[in-house]
């Protein structure tokens, strides 16, 4: 085999390979699409609740008041209620994406990946609750005097680490 002929070969097979790859990332985005496009009720919500609590402004104004009463955050009630809150929200986003992918017929191209995606889209949809409640408090409160807004942040990130082991560990505990 000679150099010219060496050389052709390796441009064949970079181009196979090239154009596996292409295909394969097609298939992928393919399979993510198909996924986001059933748990959209899901996605609307989680639409909803963003823009109520970051572009309205008596959403703002609401954690505002949360923040400016005489306890605070600080106060163990207002951040139990605040943070039960988004928890319960974030467990109904995890299952009902859940519940709606397991009741759903879903064309995948790739089963291996089907299961992979119908178990870890739900657990990230129930993780942007808190992301939606961090960037509120952001923007009810953008000074964040003495940060008086740690001990919401604290909670709020202890509850999504707890969230997640309940998701992720859940059937290997129970």
């Amino acid at each position: 085999m000679d150099a010219e002929e060496q050389e052709s070969r390796a441009a064949s097979d970079w181009l196979k390979i090239n154009h596996s790859f292409k295909w394969h990332t097609i298939a992928v985005l393919r399979d993510v699409v198909e996924v986001f496009r059933h748990c959209g009720l899901i996605i609307f919500f989680l639409g909803f609740g963003a823009v109520l609590l970051l572009v309205v402004p008596q959403g703002i104004d609401a954690i505002r008041y949360l923040k400016d009463t005489d306890e605070g955050f600080e106060s163990g009630r207002i951040s139990l209620f605040l943070g039960s809150g988004i928890f319960w929200w974030s467990l109904q986003s995890w299952y009902g994406a859940r519940a709606i992918l397991a009741l759903s017929d879903i064309r995948y191209v790739s089963y291996g990946r089907s299961v992979f995606f119908q178990k870890w889209i739900p657990r990230f949809f129930g993780l942007i609750p808190y992301l939606i409640m961090y960037l509120a408090l952001d923007v009810s409160a953008p000074t964040n005097e003495a940060g008086e807004l740690i001990y919401i942040y604290l909670y709020l990130g202890m509850l999504s680490i707890v969230y997640f082991l309940i998701v992720v560990l859940r059937r290997k505990v129970l």
